[in-house]
């Protein structure tokens, strides 16, 4: 089975792509399962020469085979106002490694690896870590399902509703 690492989101600066093109541990590839957003030509020609393959837009049903078969999901945003695609790997049983980007430290918790977006030797060692140790694969898939629980479409619509009515 080939060892991939996933990325789900579009092809643009924010999603800092280029950084985790260059911090690609040897022998492992990246796939980039998302439309091209703007500004995407130099993640497309950084992909050239690195292991990466850039998908475009898929289905449902090969976005969750995608993660399924995903050595770990990464999640490189500079910033980033919530990260849906972290909970979606969580609740695959998918190790999570994210940068410290926006909103999404708070969601990931303890239940996956984080790094700086602006330092490429710690994501690239954040990486390694998680594809070289079945061990700490194995505890973060077992936190991030614990930590999945703590989000629901009712419980965000309980809080949004509670702030609305204190306005």
């Amino acid at each position: 089975k080939e060892k991939y690492i996933l990325f789900i989101g579009t092809v643009q600066p924010r999603k800092n792509l280029l950084r985790i093109i260059e911090a690609l541990p040897a022998g492992v590839k990246l796939i980039i399962a998302g439309k091209l957003g703007w500004n995407y030509q130099e993640v497309v020609e950084a992909a050239k020469t690195k292991n990466v393959e850039i998908t475009g837009f898929v289905s449902d049903e090969k976005r969750n085979t995608l993660l399924k078969n995903a050595m770990c999901y990464v999640q490189p945003s500079i910033t980033e106002g919530f990260g849906l695609p972290i909970l979606e790997a969580m609740n695959a049983g998918v190790p999570v490694v994210s940068s410290r980007g926006g909103a999404l430290a708070e969601i990931v918790g303890e239940a996956g690896l984080l790094f700086d977006p602006y330092n490429v030797q710690e994501i690239s060692h954040s990486l390694s870590l998680v594809i070289d140790s079945h061990r700490l694969r194995k505890e973060l898939i077992a936190k991030g399902k614990e930590r999945v629980k703590n989000f629901s479409w009712e419980k965000a619509a309980r809080e949004t509703y509670k702030i609305l009515t204190n306005i």
